[in-house]
């Protein structure tokens, strides 16, 4: 048994055979068809900017003077 591996647009139910495949066909065969039906992005970049841009104007950590200290300190709390 032999496999082959390629991309090909299916157009109009047909997928075409690369010649490179060197698939005889009078012979029957095994068809796997796998596809990304996600139609895309799954979110929405616009709210996405928006969401870091408000988030920047807050300025969350504007006070923290040394964020290695800082960080250790949060780490501290989980013990």
């Amino acid at each position: 048994m032999k496999t082959v591996e390629f991309k090909a647009r299916v157009r109009d139910g047909v997928i075409k055979i690369p010649k490179s495949a060197n698939f005889s066909s009078d012979k029957e065969a095994k068809v796997t068809i796998e596809w990304d039906d996600s139609n895309g992005r799954n979110y929405d970049a616009k709210k996405i900017k928006e969401a870091i841009k408000a988030a920047k104007e807050m300025n969350l950590f504007g006070d923290i003077d040394d964020p290695v200290k800082w960080q250790r300190k949060q780490r501290d709390e989980w013990d």
